[in-house]
């Protein structure tokens, strides 16, 4: 439902707050947040938490990116799982893995690296206006041996810069 538009009665420059509110709204929307849980839980069935937990990672819509069972501990075994899982399904995710067993410890954090992912965006863009001319540098007839392979090197290094910063864009997104 919508609210009633207010005409004459807002004060001065609500609009501009309005504005303001939403556009920050929108920029909180588009934060590009890595969030990380650490849980320790107390389990009776060892053996039923092995499959448990990689059934619910993919449940999540997620994938392990790591597993490490000990059984040298003898009677009290221990492993510890690395999932990736996808934000929206974060919360559920450690919920259902809460149920697994007695919840000993749960550390999370988030750490925002929306800043660090629009600076490596626009340094991309920016390499790649300069991979282009030296493009078109090297597509232009004539020019001696010499400066051609001192152009095609220089090409070589801008996309050897492009190819590591869109991995680390890549990491980014994935975590």
């Amino acid at each position: 439902a919508e609210r009633p538009r207010e005409e004459a009665t807002s004060p001065p420059g609500a609009e501009q707050d309005s504005a303001e509110t939403l556009n920050k709204q929108a920029a909180d929307r588009q934060r590009k947040i890595i969030y990380e849980a650490d849980v320790s839980l107390i389990v009776e069935d060892f053996s039923k938490i092995e499959h448990e937990v990689p059934r619910l990672v993919k449940e999540h819509g997620g994938y392990l990116a790591k597993s490490l069972i000990d059984r040298t501990q003898g009677a009290r075994l221990s492993g510890q799982w690395v999932a990736r899982i996808p934000v929206d399904k974060y919360d559920a995710f450690l919920e259902a893995l809460s149920q697994l067993g007695l919840p000993e410890t749960q550390n999370q954090t988030a750490q925002d690296v929306t800043e660090q992912y629009a600076d490596l965006q626009t340094q991309i863009a920016t390499k790649k206006r300069l991979e282009q001319r030296i493009l078109e540098l090297l597509a232009k007839p004539g020019g001696e041996m010499k400066d051609v392979i001192e152009v095609e090197r220089e090409l070589a290094r801008v996309r050897g810069e492009i190819e590591q910063m869109e991995e680390w864009l890549r990491y980014l997104e994935n975590r």
